[in-house]
Formats: structure tokens, C-alpha cells, sequence
């Protein structure tokens, strides 16, 4: 029981703490945050953009964390997959992107990652 909570609780209260103070900077940052319209009233407020970059980073911060998946060899593919997908997301929250574009770009990081071998084990 102690090791599995050191196996795998470590590394998410790591990443979520990390996600958690990524987020927290870049919102404070004028470049990470623009004004949107709430519902259609002339009150703005604050959207916070790169969310998905503090969870990328609360992800690889917890990797120290978690030895045995440094050497795993596909996570290269899920790396590499994965950077597409938040490169994407990073690509939309600055230039609005179609849906049809973030889905591509979307569909095309899970594709290097299957194509890599990873699988959910179903």
C-alpha cells in the first residue's frame, strides 16, 4: 500500500502542484491572458491562455518523479505526441484556430503516439 501511494501519488500531488503554480504565473502575465466578453455584457474578464502548457509542465516535472517511466521506450511516442497536441493547443490560444484545425492537430499527436505502440490496454 505505502509504495503504491509512493508509486503513483507522488508523482500526480507533484504534477498537480506544479500545474497548479504554472497556471497561476502564466495568468499573472499579460502575453498569457486576453479579455473575453462574459455573455454578452460589457463586463470583461480575464481568460487565462497556455492552461495546457502548466499541465505539460506539471507532466514532465513529474516524471523525475516516477524513475521507471524515464526508461520506458515508448515514451518517447506519447513525448512527441503529445507536444503536438499542446503545440496545437498553444496555436489556437493565439490565433483562434477552426475546430477542424485544433481536431487535426489533435488527431495527428495521437496518431505519432499509436503509431509508437501506445495503446489504453482495452
Amino acid at each position: 500500500m505505502t509504495t503504491s501511494l509512493l508509486f503513483y501519488g507522488l508523482p500526480f500531488l507533484v504534477s498537480f502542484a506544479v500545474s497548479l503554480v504554472s497556471a497561476s504565473y502564466l495568468s499573472r502575465r499579460p502575453w498569457a491572458t486576453r479579455s473575453r466578453e462574459s455573455s454578452g455584457q460589457s463586463v470583461k474578464r480575464k481568460i487565462t491562455r497556455l492552461g495546457g502548457v502548466a499541465v505539460l509542465v506539471g507532466f514532465l516535472v513529474a516524471l523525475a518523479f516516477h524513475p521507471s517511466l524515464v526508461f520506458f521506450s515508448a515514451l518517447i511516442w506519447v513525448l512527441v505526441g503529445g507536444g503536438l497536441v499542446a503545440l496545437t493547443g498553444i496555436l489556437d490560444d493565439f490565433y483562434d484556430w477552426p475546430a477542424w484545425a485544433q481536431l487535426t492537430g489533435q488527431l495527428i499527436g495521437s496518431l505519432v503516439a499509436i503509431s509508437g505502440g501506445i495503446s489504453l490496454g482495452l
